[in-house]
């Protein structure tokens, strides 16, 4: 599982395509929650566990997941190419209060 950033759409689109591109990485990211939930001591951990396996299981869940997919893909390669130096709009868009 890769550590989700606020700022950074590419590793949510990333996160969402290794999950749909293999049930294995969607079973093992559940059996890994599962795993943290059965064998902490800590309450506060085990009881965030529950929640996460409740909530990524359900048919909302699992179908938001197959929609927001493409959406956060295409956002993260405008992001991407926005930002790349080589990106001609950046370089006109500096002459400008944009």
């Amino acid at each position: 599982m890769v550590r989700l950033s606020d700022t950074r759409w590419n590793c949510r689109a990333s996160s969402f395509v290794r999950c749909l591109s293999n049930e294995k990485v969607f079973r093992a990211d559940i059996a890994t929650v599962e795993h943290v939930g059965l064998t902490t001591t800590d309450g506060s951990v085990r009881g965030t566990a529950t929640g996460i396996i409740t909530s990524i299981t359900t048919f909302k869940f699992i179908l938001s997941l197959h929609a927001l997919t493409p959406v956060l893909e295409t956002i993260n390669n405008v992001s991407e190419f926005l930002q790349s130096p080589s990106n001609k709009y950046k370089r006109f868009a500096a002459n400008f209060d944009i």
